[in-house]
C-alpha cells in the first residue's frame, strides 16, 4: 500500500513538472490512471512504462480492497 501511494505521489509530481493539471475542473484530484495516460501522451515515458505503472496501480487497488488472492 505504501509503495502504491509513493507511485501515485510521483505521478502527480511528474505531471506538475510537465505542466499537466493534477486536478479536475471541479478541484478534485485526477485519478492516477488518468495521470498515467496523460504523462504517456505528453512523452514523459513510453507505452511500456505506462503498462508497468498500470500494473502497479492495479496491484495497489487490489490490496486496498482486500483482494489478496489476486
Amino acid at each position: 500500500m505504501i509503495a502504491g501511494s509513493v507511485v501515485e505521489d510521483h505521478l502527480r509530481k511528474l505531471a506538475v513538472k510537465g505542466g499537466l493539471e493534477v486536478e479536475k475542473g471541479d478541484g478534485s484530484p485526477k485519478k492516477a490512471d488518468a495521470l498515467n495516460a496523460e504523462l504517456t501522451a505528453a512523452g514523459a515515458y513510453n507505452r511500456l512504462e505506462q503498462k508497468s505503472v498500470t500494473a502497479w496501480l492495479d496491484l495497489r487497488n487490489k490490496a486496498a480492497h482486500g483482494h489478496y488472492d489476486d
